[in-house]
């Protein structure tokens, strides 16, 4: 399992969606995931996304 650090906490690049306030759940089978923060739906978790295009963590990350 990937991680990475940001500040003093350590965030699973894998699982950071699911701890984060801006994930929903779309129940659309085409985009199932969706980011408040970033304003997107996608099929895959938004957090594996960012980490795809930017090669870096979300920035827009924040804890529940």
């Amino acid at each position: 399992m990937n991680s990475g650090k940001t500040g003093d906490k350590t965030i699973s690049l894998k699982n950071n969606c699911w701890s984060c306030k801006f994930f929903r759940i779309t129940h659309e089978s085409k985009f199932p995931y969706k980011c408040n923060a970033m304003r997107f739906k996608s099929r895959q978790l938004p957090c594996d996304v960012v980490v795809s295009v930017e090669g870096d963590l979300c920035l827009s990350f924040s804890r529940k």
